[in-house]
């Protein structure tokens, strides 16, 4: 048998078993109002509210700072299986000092299987006044923040330092809970 020949069956071989198996079907998350697979409710905007205080502390347990007011706006795009919403609102209230979103960023969902998710934060920057001087912590290329299950976001995560003095620490758990405010249920498909 000649080599163009094998190389042609075994292309073909492969052809058959690539359609047989469904490969290229991949999946994809989405995040809908219904609990319906399909979903037949894709949401395209997103908006959350904290609930109760939202803290970033050492990773030792001291606390810099605390607020006990967030609201967060952003619009839904998928980035290949997942979903990413882009922020164009941070906003912090009532805390026990200065704190800033200088960078928005965005939050990736995957699904965790069922009708919850993962969230992950990407390219957000806040400063805040820490020791009598300003430090800037971020979510970088990507840090898991927590889970998304039904409309309640919790978070428990360590940030990075990305600016500010010696005194800042390096890197600091922020911890929250907030709440879908925009949609009266949320849930994560895997389609």
């Amino acid at each position: 048998m000649n080599l163009a020949l094998k190389h042609s069956l075994v292309a073909a071989a492969a052809l058959v078993m690539l359609l047989a198996f469904g490969a290229g079907s991949a999946s994809a998350d989405e995040i809908c109002t219904t609990n319906t697979t399909p979903c037949t409710s894709q949401i395209t905007t997103f908006e959350s509210s904290g609930v109760g205080t939202a803290t970033l502390e050492t990773t030792g347990g001291t606390t810099l700072v605390s607020c006990s007011g967030k609201n967060n706006k952003g619009t839904i795009q998928k980035i290949g299986s997942a979903i990413a919403i882009v922020l164009s609102i941070i906003n912090w209230f009532e805390c026990t000092g200065t704190v800033t979103t200088i960078k928005n960023g965005s939050l990736e969902i995957n699904s965790s299987g069922g009708t919850s998710g993962s969230v992950a934060g990407k390219e957000t920057e806040v400063t805040v006044g820490v020791l009598g001087t300003t430090c800037t912590y971020g979510t970088g290329s990507g840090t898991t923040l927590g889970t998304i299950n039904g409309t309640a976001l919790t978070f428990n995560a360590v940030i990075t330092k990305t600016a500010g003095s010696f005194l800042c620490p390096s890197s600091a758990r922020y911890t929250g809970s907030e709440k879908v405010t925009n949609h009266n249920a949320v849930f994560i498909h895997n389609t």
